[in-house]
């Protein structure tokens, strides 16, 4: 389903956004010193939706909306760790 929705478009082949997100990741709690492979990659990844999540103070909220979702990962992510009761993504690809 990934590849008819986005087709050559799909970011998250790319080992650089491994995991399936499509963000650069938060790298601050990660030992940029130390051989990065695909666990820190996903583990940053992951850490800028908490970021972003954690300052907007959203924790507690019934509803979430994603404006610009890509695959979704974020959304799962933010239901299994910030349990709201729903979330929503959002993308503008058709």
């Amino acid at each position: 389903m990934v590849q008819e929705t986005y087709g050559p478009a799909d970011l998250s082949g790319d080992p650089i956004f491994a995991g399936g997100f499509i963000n650069f990741g938060y790298w601050q709690a990660v030992d940029l010193d130390l051989p990065l492979g695909e666990t820190e990659r996903i583990r940053s990844q992951e850490d800028l939706y908490r970021h972003v999540l954690d300052a907007a103070g959203l924790a507690g909220e019934p509803k979430l909306l994603e404006v610009g979702c890509g695959l979704g990962m974020g959304c799962a992510m933010a239901l299994r760790e910030y349990g709201p009761s729903a979330v929503t993504g959002m993308d503008i690809h058709p």
